[in-house]
C-alpha cells in the first residue's frame, strides 16, 4: 500500500504486549495500549502520542486483511478530495473459524479510522470516537476473534456476570425466582429469533444458547448475593 507523505498511518493498537503485526507492516507508527488502561481517557491520551496525521485504533483480536488494507489506503490518499476526515470501519467477529453477522454477535460499524483530532467518550458503556467531518463506510471489515476455543468463551462468561452481579448488588437491583428462571429463555428467543441468530447456523444456535447462559448465571449470582445478606440480617 503507498501512502503519500502527508498521509501516513499511526495505530493505537489495544493489546496486553507489544507483538509483531505482520498486518500492520505497512503502518509508519504503532503505539501499544495496555488492555488494563483502555478506557476514554487513555485512548485521548494514546491519540496525542500519534505522529501522523491520520489514525487507526485496534484490538489484539482484530486483524486487518490485504483488502482492508488496501481500501484504507486508497481511501485515505483521497480523502482530502472528497471532504472526509474520518471512516466507519465494519467489524465481523468469527467463532469456531466462522463469520458471523447476527444474533449478539451482530456485525456492527465503528469509526476506528480518522485523523489525529478530536476525542473519545463513553456513551452508554460504549467507546465512542467523536470529531468533525464526513466520514466515510469502509467495505472491507476488521475480522475479530475473541476466543481461540470454548473454553476461553465460558471463562469468560463466567468473569463477566460475576461483575455484572456484584454491580447490580451495589446499585441494589431485584433479583426474583421467576427472572432467574425466564429471563434466559426470554433472551435465547430474542437472540436466536428477533435478532436472526439462525441465519449463523450451528454457530448462531450456540451463541444463542451461551448468551441465554450468561444470562442466568448473571441473575443467579445477584439472586445468591441478594440470598447471603438476608441470612446475614437474619443471624443479627
Amino acid at each position: 500500500m503507498s501512502l503519500g507523505q502527508n498521509n501516513q498511518v499511526s495505530t493505537i493498537l489495544i493489546a496486553k504486549d507489544k507483538m509483531p503485526r505482520q498486518d500492520l507492516s505497512w503502518c509508519d507508527q504503532t503505539i501499544v495500549l495496555d488492555t488494563a488502561e483502555d478506557g476514554a481517557e487513555s485512548r485521548n491520551r494514546a491519540l496525542k502520542q500519534a505522529k501522523n496525521r491520520w489514525v487507526l485504533f485496534l484490538k489484539e483480536d482484530e486483524s486487518v486483511s490485504q483488502e482492508l488494507a488496501r481500501e484504507m489506503g486508497g481511501f485515505i490518499n483521497l480523502a482530502d478530495q472528497g471532504g472526509y476526515t474520518g471512516a466507519q470501519i465494519l467489524i465481523k467477529k468469527v467463532f469456531l473459524k466462522q463469520a458471523l453477522g447476527h444474533g449478539s454477535w451482530f456485525t456492527k460499524k465503528e469509526i476506528r479510522l480518522g485523523r489525529r483530532v478530536g476525542e473519545w467518550s463513553e456513551e452508554n458503556g460504549f467507546l465512542v470516537w467523536t470529531f468533525p467531518g464526513q466520514k466515510a463506510i469502509l467495505a472491507n471489515p476488521l475480522v475479530q476473534q475473541p476466543y481461540e476455543n470454548l473454553a476461553q468463551l465460558l471463562a469468560n462468561i463466567n468473569w463477566q456476570t460475576t461483575k455484572e452481579a456484584q454491580k447490580a448488588y451495589q446499585n441494589q437491583k431485584k433479583c426474583s425466582v421467576l427472572g432467574v428462571a425466564f429471563l434466559p429463555l426470554i433472551t435465547f428467543k430474542e437472540n436466536f429469533f428477533l435478532k436472526l441468530g439462525f441465519l449463523d447456523g450451528p454457530a448462531g444456535f450456540i451463541l444463542a444458547v451461551l448468551e441465554a447462559f450468561r444470562v442466568f448465571l448473571a441473575s443467579s449470582k445477584l439472586w445468591l448475593l441478594r440470598q447471603q445478606k438476608k441470612i446475614v440480617k437474619a443471624d443479627n
